[in-house]
């Protein structure tokens, strides 16, 4: 991997790589084509270029994802910060974010359910424990808001009462920690008789007739449900590992 070299005059504030999943089988199944032997070797080109700080991106819930690929995060975190230490320096500082997997709209992944709240947050905590703070850090995206997110990728108009209803007790400004109240969401959803988890947290059938089946986006539905069979025989072929995101 070349890139650290090509852009070695730049300032070093860091170098972000987004390897997604930690495990190559989770990888596979996402398919993420960055391999984990790609990501050493783009790193130690890094630290060899000068710099000390890398950033790494991960998703958690991702279809298939057992307690062994949520445990492989910190483990690769170490190995990745350790491999400075080749170069008779100091481990190299990571930064490691996390964020929830959302199930899009017009993607193979379209119909799986987003993990639930309280199993993301037991992901979380997870994950600090094993991140004790020092050479690495651990940022976790807001759960609340990806939830938000979640259902309202995947809702369908009715949900245009409870954006109003959320903005007249007050929501606003809610990308900014400072600003976003989920109690606020929670009254909005609650006040319009709508469960969110319906439209976030729930596991679809091939033949659903979904909210956006009317727009075309120029995918093709076939090879849509043939890509969503791939991963689902390979999430078979994993084995009968317990699953820790999707769970609900």
């Amino acid at each position: 991997m070349q890139l650290p070299a090509l852009i070695a005059r730049v300032r070093k504030s860091g170098l972000t790589f987004a390897p997604e999943a930690a495990t190559a089988d989770l990888a596979r199944i996402i398919r993420k084509s960055i391999t984990l032997d790609d990501l050493t070797a783009g790193v130690r080109e890094a630290y060899a270029a000068g710099w000390d700080l890398v950033k790494l991106y991960f998703m958690v819930g991702l279809p298939g994802e057992t307690d062994d690929d949520i445990d492989a995060i910190p483990a690769l975190a170490r190995t990745i910060s350790h491999l400075r230490r080749k170069l008779d320096q100091p481990p190299g500082r990571v930064n490691v974010t996390v964020a929830s997997f959302i199930p899009k709209p017009h993607t193979p992944f379209q119909w799986e359910p987003m993990a639930s709240r309280s199993t993301l947050a037991k992901v979380r905590e997870k994950l600090r424990a094993a991140l004790p703070r020092g050479r690495i850090q651990l940022k976790f995206h807001d759960i609340g808001r990806s939830f938000l997110e979640a259902a309202f990728s995947r809702g369908d108009r009715r949900l245009g009462k409870v954006i109003e209803t959320a903005w007249k007790l007050g929501a606003k400004l809610d990308a900014w920690d400072e600003h976003f109240r989920a109690n606020v969401w929670d009254d909005a959803f609650a006040a319009c008789g709508i469960d969110p988890e319906f439209y976030a947290n729930r596991w679809r059938a091939n033949g659903e007739l979904l909210p956006w089946s009317h727009i075309d986006v120029g995918h093709d539905p076939e090879a849509m449900v043939a890509e969503r069979t791939r991963f689902e025989a390979l999430i078979l072929n994993r084995g009968n590992g317990k699953t820790s995101a999707n769970s609900t």
